[in-house]
């Protein structure tokens, strides 16, 4: 059987995939994909969506409004999330990933090329759900590369998709 997932989906519903998103929603299962993976078998996943989700997930830090985990597994960062979308990816299994380009949208605002609500918003969310909008964190292309063979994934490949980046990569 083929397992796949769309986490953090918000109102993204693809057909065939298991579609994550803490907010709910028609057509999604109602629960943080942290949570989600955790109860999943090891290697058990064929493929794995995460388009504009790790943006929203603080670096090493629980959100102030959730009670601090006795469990490291349970830790809400996006090293976190990615080792467990690692943990429940079967051999070969493959994860698509869409984040802003943070260096990209840097240089863009600080040459003139982008004014500055148009940084605001692309750098920091909407401010409108801080829950689940906000983004808590930036990334650049070395430094998702890194994390990504840190954590033991494989055939890498990163494209730039301004003001985003694209990553493909298997277990």
């Amino acid at each position: 059987m083929t397992l796949k997932l769309n986490l953090g989906c918000g109102h993204d519903i693809k057909k065939g995939y298991s579609n994550v998103d803490a907010a709910g929603g028609e057509g999604t299962i109602t629960q943080d994909l942290i949570t989600y993976m955790i109860s999943l078998e090891k290697e058990t996943v064929d493929h794995i969506v995460m388009k504009d989700v790790l943006e929203h997930l603080p670096h090493g830090l629980i959100d102030k409004d959730e009670e601090i985990l006795k469990n490291p597994e349970e830790l809400r960062s996006p090293e976190s999330a990615l080792k467990h979308c690692y943990r429940v990816l079967k051999k070969n299994g493959s994860i698509y990933i869409r984040v802003p380009d943070a260096e990209w949208i840097v240089s863009k605002w600080t040459s003139g090329d982008m004014d500055w609500d148009r940084f605001v918003w692309t750098m920091l969310g909407s401010i409108d759900n801080v829950k689940y909008d906000t983004h808590k964190a930036m990334w650049t292309i070395p430094r998702m590369e890194q994390m990504l063979q840190d954590i033991g994934f494989v055939d890498i490949s990163i494209k730039q998709d301004h003001p985003n980046m694209v990553v493909e990569a298997r277990r």
